[in-house]
């Protein structure tokens, strides 16, 4: 099935603690998605000391369980595969939306589009999808595949271009591309880049409902080191942009 993510750590560089006014970004950003997918596959990473706040700030719109809490900041690779852990043992082939928590964009069918369009790759190209400009993504060094030379339906100047009252159409999600990825993909290169994280990870999924469990949180996460998307998506086998423009 198809879930959203977003990346409410600081460690991510995306949503630095669960302010007001940083909250109502994020429920603006959910609005987007929940309008193709129901809440009960909508989830939010972030820490385990601002859970319970972020959860009550968030619980008109978001399913509280849904709300996740890492032990410790250790970067938007590690929250990605937080939750494709958990994911996977509730959804035999979990697929994630993996979005920034800043929406500059008001184009919910465009959105939901793009995103569509995006699913229909993954079917037949097993890989991670980036949206935004080839140009401009700060995911380059992945080298990421045109799918094709026809013009884009969507298209973005820059990822990092932000609206404004005149062009309010040329938000995107921030510095940050919106990705898209098959959970095992992802934690496929995990295991083959970096193991020592991948097994980590896999101890701490085994400890999860034991009396274990918050102990071992916080020494897992202690011996993590701290990980980027763009680290793992640049040793990824096959990484395909789709130009957006929303």
């Amino acid at each position: 099935m198809i879930h959203a993510a977003f990346l409410a750590s600081p460690s991510t560089g995306l949503f630095a603690v669960p302010q007001q006014s940083d909250t109502k970004k994020l429920l603006n950003a959910a609005d987007l998605i929940l309008s193709a997918l129901p809440r009960e596959r909508v989830w939010v990473v972030t820490l385990q000391n601002t859970q319970d706040t972020l959860a009550a700030q968030l619980s008109s719109k978001l399913e509280v369980s849904n709300i996740l809490g890492e032990a410790l900041p250790k970067g938007s690779a590690t929250s990605s595969a937080f939750l494709s852990i958990h994911l996977a043992a509730r959804d035999p082939n979990p697929v994630l939306i993996i979005l920034p928590p800043y929406p500059l964009t008001q184009n919910t069918d465009g959105f939901i589009q793009t995103i569509g369009f995006g699913l229909k790759i993954l079917k037949s190209r097993d890989g991670f999808i980036i949206f935004g400009s080839l140009k401009a993504s700060p995911l380059i060094a992945a080298t990421p595949q045109k799918l094709s030379e026809e013009p884009p339906v969507y298209s973005v100047t820059s990822l990092k271009t932000f609206p404004t009252p005149q062009q309010p159409e040329h938000g995107c999600f921030g510095a940050l591309p919106l990705l898209l990825v098959r959970a095992k993909t992802f934690l496929d290169t995990l295991k083959n880049h970096f193991p020592t994280h991948y097994e980590t990870f896999m101890r701490l999924f085994s400890s999860f409902g034991t009396r274990q469990e918050e102990r071992f949180f916080y020494e897992a996460y202690n011996q993590v080191e701290q990980t980027t998307l763009e680290d793992v998506i640049a040793r990824a086998k096959d990484v395909f942009m789709v130009e957006a423009r929303f």
